[in-house]
């Protein structure tokens, strides 16, 4: 065995709630999908294991075998579906006990017409723990579930320590997977979430599982019970990784919906190819779920919004590749039940994403968030900031945009060491009402605007970006001499100004402001620089009543005001 496994000893101490012949091969099972493909590869197992065939399963997709497989449930240990995919159980409904581990190669479908109530559950796990599933079929028959109310596939409620990996979901109505407690409860305030119910899940593992068409086949998957999901981490989960799994042509992928926390959703592949007249997202995390990851997914088509955090807080997104969706990854704070919920600390890293015709990245009413190293190729906007307090935008590559960075209503954000390049209106843009911001540092090149701001920003600091080959205007401030943006220039060490530091004057036209008299400059910060109409360049004096009106750069240093043509 491998440095890297466990070994056998330590497996049965993990399993010691089984009789140890039959705990050595479960945790084989655990650690090795293969052998849950291959029961012949374990030949213990069947002497072990409860064989839904001793039990009266006919397996032939005619009989109906639920009392067969439940009697083989209710013994409480594991359960053997003997036979190949080929091999079809078709089940009613299943209950599954403590320590129950399902296996095999085998298919289990759901008979027709079990759609007699809203939100049926063809599989429940409630209030147990250490139970697993591995190899199996499961399908939800959906062309034969007609009625308006359609089932799940498994419920998982109260429960602990499980593992499902290695499993196929195919033609569910609704959500193939769902873990949920019960009740939808409101949040204390906008940070706190309510106290656990009894029934909360926790410690488990669903892996290297296949999804296929999860969701109803009209574009209203909300008639009926309401909207569907691959794997639906509903409300109070705890500890739960989700890695690993293909998820093809589902309405939607995964999602940690409400007051989850400690969930890590990893190297997922989901993929949507038809779009829908409805909202529909590859990976969501909400409402005050807290501590997630979003770590190493692959999201691709036509959902509306590839990643979406909504209300949740300490959520990383990181190394994910989303491509294709309307709204790449959308990070924004929401209410619940009519209360606002904060959303909050979140960082978004080192993902490559492509927007159809929405924002590439945005973040919206959000506290202390972080955009840094993201690729983006693609989007109306590369990255939208929009009443954000707090917030730090650094080293993104942005190309190909509408607009590259863009800020509205935010404040205390700083955007620093971007690359945007191919913009067709701003590389930079700063839209009204926004506060104490920093852009330091940026290379806009070969957009139309390099840097655009309108009216209305206070205490805005430009400084140290590069400005090239923009089409219309390097630099474009409306209204300088009230809009609170300072465009300043690095001095050298002989405190001389260095007018390549943000080389609007070099390349691309002059920097372009309103014009001001130099009365209306104001007490400015040293190594500010505006447009002066009144100032002389030629005697590098303010102009008197009779001297040259040529119009200059004003630019501030030692507490006084200079003139530069």
């Amino acid at each position: 065995m491998s440095a890297g496994c466990p070994s056998a000893r330590a497996g049965r101490e993990t399993l010691r709630w089984m009789s140890v012949p039959v705990a050595a091969v479960v945790f084989a099972l655990l650690v090795s999908p293969a052998l849950a493909q291959d029961p012949a590869r374990v030949p213990a197992v069947s002497a072990q294991a409860a064989n839904v065939k001793d039990h009266g399963a006919i397996g032939d997709g005619v009989a109906d075998d639920t009392a067969a497989i439940q009697a083989a449930l209710n013994l409480g240990g594991p359960v053997f579906f003997p036979g190949h995919v080929g091999t079809v159980y078709t089940y009613r409904s299943l209950t599954l006990r403590t320590g129950n581990v399902l296996y095999g190669s085998a298919t289990l479908r759901l008979r027709a017409n079990q759609n007699v109530a809203a939100n049926v559950y063809s599989i429940t796990a409630s209030g147990i723990s250490r139970f697993g599933i591995f190899g199996l079929t499961f399908d939800g028959n959906k062309g034969q579930q007609t009625g308006a109310f359609t089932a799940n596939g498994i419920l998982i409620r109260g429960a602990s320590d499980f593992r499902i990996q290695s499993t196929r979901w195919t033609d569910w109505h609704y959500d193939a997977i769902e873990l949920t407690s019960t009740g939808q409860r409101l949040p204390i305030d906008a940070n706190t979430p309510p106290d656990d119910p009894s029934d909360v899940i926790e410690r488990g593992v669903i892996t290297e599982n296949i999804f296929r068409a999860v969701g109803r086949d009209t574009d209203d998957d909300r008639k009926g019970a309401g909207e569907s999901y691959a794997i639906q981490i509903g409300s109070t989960v705890a500890n739960l990784i989700v890695s690993n799994n293909e998820i093809i042509d589902c309405i939607n992928g995964i999602i940690a919906a409400a007051y989850n926390r400690g969930i890590m959703i990893t190297g997922n592949r989901i993929v949507l190819e038809q779009p829908r007249r409805f909202a529909s997202s590859g990976i969501g995390v909400e409402q005050l779920s807290k501590h997630s990851v979003v770590a190493n997914n692959t999201v691709i088509g036509a959902y509306t919004v590839g990643i979406n955090v909504e209300a949740a807080q300490y959520v990383t997104v990181t190394g994910n590749v989303v491509n294709g969706a309307r709204y790449g990854i959308s990070a924004f704070g929401s209410t619940v039940g009519g209360r606002r919920v904060d959303l909050r600390d979140i960082a978004i890293t080192g993902n490559s994403v492509t927007s159809v015709n929405g924002p590439a990245i945005r973040l919206v009413k959000s506290f202390n968030g972080s955009i840094t190293g993201n690729v983006v190729t693609g989007g109306q906007f590369g990255i939208q900031i929009v009443d954000v307090a707090g917030a730090v935008v650094t080293g993104n590559h942005i190309s190909g945009t509408g607009t590259g960075i863009g800020l509205s209503g935010s404040s205390d954000v700083t955007v620093t060491g971007n690359t945007v390049s191919g913009a067709s209106a701003e590389g930079l843009h700063l839209a009204r009402g926004n506060a104490r911001v920093a852009l330091f540092g940026n290379v806009s090149v070969a957009n139309r605007y390099g840097f655009y701001s309108e009216a209305g920003q206070t205490g805005v600091q430009l400084a140290s970006n590069t400005f090239l080959r923009n089409s219309t205007r390097d630099v474009f401030v409306t209204d300088a001499a009230t809009n609170g943006v300072a465009v300043t220039l690095g001095l050298d060490s002989a405190n001389r100004l260095q007018l390549t530091e943000n080389r609007t004057t070099l390349v691309g036209g002059p920097l372009v402001v309103a014009s001001v008299m130099f009365q209306a400059l104001g007490n400015q910060a040293d190594g500010t620089v505006l447009y002066c109409a009144d100032c002389d360049p030629l005697a590098f004096r303010l102009c008197t009543a009779s001297g040259p009106k040529t119009g200059a750069f004003a630019y501030r240093v030692n507490g006084s005001w200079k003139c530069q043509g």
